[in-house]
Order: structure tokens, then C-alpha cells, then sequence
């Protein structure tokens, strides 16, 4: 898992190696919110790992756990094909 520095503007993201984890981490971000509560977070996928450090199929970025707002801001992109899950229970 990596996590990125915290971001004034409030933007969140950490990565994460499989859906499960970052189901799960997401959940936990979400824990007590309201229904239509914009300060929620969502699952993504990652960029993939990129590091020459790491193996060649390595999975350390495949999931990536974002504010809703860098979700929306990804998804609305024309070029990106991203699928986004967003966990709020």
C-alpha cells in the first residue's frame, strides 16, 4: 500500500494491491456518512505499478482509494476508461 501526502485542497488517494483491500479500506473511510454526503471515497483502478525497484507484474497500484471528487474529476476525463466502484456502507 502507498499513500500519497495529504493534499490541502482535501484530494485523497492510496493504492492498494487487490479490490478487496481497497473495498475494504474504502468501507472504512465511509464508516458513519450520510446518504448524499460529499466528503465520501471511492474505489478506482490504480495506474499500475510503474517503480523499476518492483518486479515486472507487480500489483502495488492496480486499486486506488479516492475522495469523490478526484473520482468524478478521473471518470470525467474523455480519455479515461476507468470504472469506478463507490462503496458507501
Amino acid at each position: 500500500m502507498i499513500q500519497e501526502p495529504n493534499d490541502p485542497s482535501g484530494a485523497y488517494c492510496e493504492f492498494f494491491f487487490t479490490e478487496d483491500e481497497a473495498i475494504e479500506h474504502c468501507r472504512r473511510q465511509n464508516a458513519g456518512l450520510k446518504p448524499g454526503d460529499e466528503n465520501c471515497y471511492a474505489v478506482i483502478d490504480g495506474p499500475g505499478c510503474s517503480t523499476e525497484e518492483h518486479p515486472e507484474n507487480c500489483q502495488c497500484c492496480d486499486y486506488a482509494v479516492v475522495d469523490l471528487e478526484t473520482a468524478k474529476e478521473i471518470l470525467d476525463y474523455p480519455q479515461s476508461k476507468l470504472p469506478c466502484l463507490i462503496v458507501t456502507d
